[in-house]
């Protein structure tokens, strides 16, 4: 909870979302996102990816991911 907390509210819908459809089996988990960085409280944009990784009979176990900040990535599309 500690860590979605951090998420910007206007995005928390989007990673639910992306969630359920992993969990579910209907699409990977790719999706960007911001974030309030809580020592500075500077927004952050994160690009998340993941994938179920399943046990010996078919059975989701645990989920396996990566993020990467992307703001400087993002600033420089803008510019």
């Amino acid at each position: 909870e500690e860590v979605r907390s951090t998420i910007h509210s206007e995005d928390k819908s989007k990673i639910d979302l992306a969630l359920h459809r992993l969990v579910s089996g209907d699409s990977d988990y790719d999706v960007e996102f911001r974030i309030i960085r809580q020592n500075d409280q500077q927004e952050r944009v994160l690009h998340a990816i993941a994938k179920l990784e399943y046990d010996a009979i078919g059975v989701p176990v645990k989920v396996l991911g990566v993020l990467k900040d992307i703001t400087e990535e993002k600033q420089a599309e803008l510019n």
